[in-house]
């Protein structure tokens, strides 16, 4: 979400649809010949009050206004886009835009959320919001638009959808134009629409009205004029697989100088070291050892162990080589009656 600047002063709303683009209303901007502001214009990102100093500013270079804005109705094609200068640090990033081929987002009965800092009712005699407000609304069928605005501002199925509660009460208003209209389909945003238009805000049955911007004809020229969604971040590489466990103890049992250590081997190794120390303190002595030159299989191996005096810990230490000739083994340490 942005809060379009003009001069110095909030204006309207708009959506970072690129990273280096930012969708509005139409009837929001002026643009020169060339495209260039007619007025210093930028749009200011990372803020829900407009009072607040922070936030991160940052100008538009051009201004595309849609060609048929105002045909046939005066306000079909109310879309325009803002090409700024560079793309706004994060957290600031594009919502996903919808396309042509997912109408079943914005299907009537669908409740879509519409976020601006417009006034609270009508008409907004004090300006708008000095805090991001947010309302949802159910998307309303086009028989249901065409009815509210006929013989008024005029419907245009083609650019435009409604939205809004058939009762009233909730409401796009003025200051939330160029806006967006969102719905969460997996929990993420998708942008479906930009605030136009209303008669006066939440009266009953007289709905909000949105850009259409999932029609093949808005959605096929916001890719021609921003470029094409981008595609989407390949998938981390899975990390690698943890070394499988080769060597393992599954039992170690002691009766007088004899020691017996039943080993697992889950695939053959060669060069097989077995050795016990005995720890005192911090310290450790080598008591037994013994090599194997391969074991292909589950083994129990028995060693001969000096006569202990105090009951001291034991240290196994066992290391072989794999087929790959990777070092693999393990330390064990065991606490001994004998």
């Amino acid at each position: 979400m942005g809060a379009l600047e003009i001069d110095g002063s909030f204006t309207c709303g708009a959506s970072l649809v690129r990273d280096r683009w930012a969708l509005t209303a139409a009837h929001c901007v002026e643009a020169g010949p060339d495209g260039a502001p007619r007025e210093p214009t930028s749009v200011r990102f990372g803020v829900t009050r407009l009072s607040d100093s922070g936030g991160e500013r940052v100008a538009v270079r051009r201004i595309k206004i849609h060609e048929s804005y105002r045909t046939p109705q005066d306000s079909s094609n109310d879309v325009a886009l803002l090409e700024l200068v560079r793309a706004p640090a994060p957290p600031a990033a594009p919502i996903r835009v919808v396309t042509a081929t997912e109408r079943a987002l914005w299907s009537p009965g669908t409740v879509a959320t519409t976020i601006g800092w417009g006034g609270r009712s009508f008409p907004a005699l004090f300006g708008g919001s000095d805090d991001l407000l947010q309302v949802d609304v159910p998307i309303r069928s086009d028989p249901e638009c065409a009815n509210a605005y006929r013989g008024t501002l005029g419907w245009d199925p083609e650019t435009m959808l409604c939205a809004g509660s058939g009762t009233g009460g909730r409401d796009s208003c003025q200051g939330d134009s160029g806006g967006p209209l969102m719905v969460f389909p997996a929990g993420e945003p998708v942008l479906v629409g930009t605030v136009s238009f209303g008669l006066g805000c939440g009266f009953p049955g007289l709905y909000g009205v949105y850009g259409r911007i999932g029609q093949p004809a808005l959605a096929e020229w916001i890719v021609r004029n921003a470029g094409p969604v981008p595609a989407p971040a390949p998938p981390a590489a899975d990390p690698a697989p943890a070394p499988r466990t080769v060597l393992g103890l599954r039992r170690a049992s002691r009766r007088g100088r004899v020691l017996k250590l039943a080993l697992v081997v889950r695939s053959p190794v060669r060069r097989l070291t077995l050795s016990v120390e005995r720890r005192r303190g911090s310290s450790t002595r080598r008591i037994a050892r013994t090599t194997r030159t391969r074991v292909s299989s589950n083994r129990t191996i028995r060693l001969r162990v000096p006569a202990s005096g105090p009951r001291r810990p034991l240290r196994i230490r066992v290391r072989a080589k794999d087929a790959s000739g990777r070092t693999v083994g393990f330390d064990r340490l065991l606490r001994t009656t004998g």
